[in-house]
């Protein structure tokens, strides 16, 4: 993966004084941060911004320990792009923000890079190629989509999720 997410740390009693923050730091960095200035400015340690390449929306940050937030960050990093993309997207389909929660939740669905790979394995279970070529002309396949569809939604990432 070439791009590490980064977190923006701050404390409340330092926010209140106006000032700005610490600066952008890796999951890592910010927990060797806080634990060397555990009561620097305040003391109570909030993620003011993301740098949120892959994609996962927290609402509420300001409200989450700061601890859980750098653990899910960094349990994210550990996954290649599509498993990322896909737990993302049970994360966000569940309201979930838990990494442990969200991998058990993910056994729950099947997961598909976009609709035409989905549709695709709706034929290959259905075995279209195994009917003769004069049926597969006929087959209607906009409404054997359409009926499939029923059965699969789009996660706001892109991934296709069908449970």
């Amino acid at each position: 993966m070439g791009e590490i997410t980064k977190v923006w740390l701050n404390t409340w009693g330092n926010y209140n004084d106006g000032h700005l923050g610490y600066g952008w730091m890796t999951p890592e960095e910010s927990e060797e941060f806080i634990e060397d200035n555990p009561e620097r400015d305040g003391g109570e340690w909030f993620i003011a911004d993301i740098d949120d390449y892959i994609g996962i929306d927290l609402p509420n940050l300001d409200y989450r320990s700061v601890f859980d937030i750098l653990e899910l960050l960094k349990g994210l990093e550990e996954l290649d792009e599509y498993a990322q993309k896909c737990l993302i997207a049970v994360m966000h389909d569940n309201n979930v923000f838990d990494l442990e929660e969200a991998l058990s939740l993910s056994d729950r669905y099947t997961f598909y890079e976009d609709w035409e790979a989905y549709h695709v394995s709706c034929e290959e279970a259905l075995g279209l190629e195994s009917y003769p070529e004069i049926f597969q002309r006929y087959f209607d396949y906009v409404s054997f989509y359409r009926d499939c569809d029923f059965d699969a939604h789009e996660a706001d990432n892109g991934i296709i999720l069908v449970a």
